[in-house]
């Protein structure tokens, strides 16, 4: 397996056996405290969520609670497939956009005939965040303008520029996703579970794309809450 960092090792049989390298509590350190920034009391945490909110930061993919997490939405998706459904989410911005707006468009009605669950799908996803956060995690940072650590040790903490990257970058992610024809959730879980070609390529570009992106805005900027 290949290095996951230059000065160790984390194949598949070490985080098999819970083996970390000498970075990974560093790593974890600074996850918790990037997520953490701006939220609620982390000190009301409870046990099973104390134990949730580690399991995040830690980067081990396969510990019992991530590798659950995964099982459950395998099904999930296998099973929307078995009744006609496809899981998606970006669709539902372009009905919605085009019911108020465009109503008489073609793609309006084009997405109209072929949108299913994808809205349910974005309100679950929506209140399952907000109560995750609110609750469990207790990130929930109560729409405080909080500019994250990565990004304003590259570009500073105006909550303007922060506001315009966000928009514009949500802006194009959103015009490639239609573009593409659905975003990662339609072809990369529905799309990948049925081993469709489309679906990896478009994996593989969404990959690539992904990597390249954060080197070129991120650059070396440090992730660290002080800087």
């Amino acid at each position: 397996m290949l290095p996951r960092y230059p000065h160790g090792r984390s194949c598949l049989s070490r985080r098999g056996r819970g083996k970390v390298d000498p970075r990974e509590p560093e790593l974890i350190s600074d996850t918790l405290a990037y997520l953490a920034e701006g939220g609620l009391d982390q000190g009301r945490l409870g046990k099973l969520d104390s134990r949730i909110v580690a399991d995040v930061a830690d980067g081990n993919s396969y510990s019992r609670a991530k590798l659950g997490t995964s099982a459950l939405l395998g099904i999930a998706v296998v099973a929307a497939i078995f009744l006609h459904q496809i899981v998606g989410e970006s669709s539902t911005y372009s009905w919605f956009a085009g019911q108020l707006f465009l109503p008489n468009s073609e793609y309006t009605h084009l997405v109209t005939q072929k949108v299913g669950w994808e809205p349910f799908s974005d309100i679950g996803t929506f209140l399952g965040a907000l109560i995750t956060a609110v609750l469990v995690s207790r990130y929930f940072q109560g729409f405080k303008p909080i500019v994250p650590p990565s990004w304003r040790n590259r570009f500073g903490a105006s909550p303007v520029k922060r506001a315009i990257g966000s928009f514009g970058g949500f802006f194009i992610l959103m015009f490639g996703a239609r573009m593409a024809d659905g975003c990662a959730s339609g072809h990369i879980l529905s799309g990948g579970i049925q081993m469709a070609v489309s679906a990896w390529c478009f994996t593989v570009a969404v990959f690539i794309g992904m990597i390249a992106t954060a080197r070129v805005t991120y650059g070396d900027a440090s992730e660290k809450v002080s800087g």
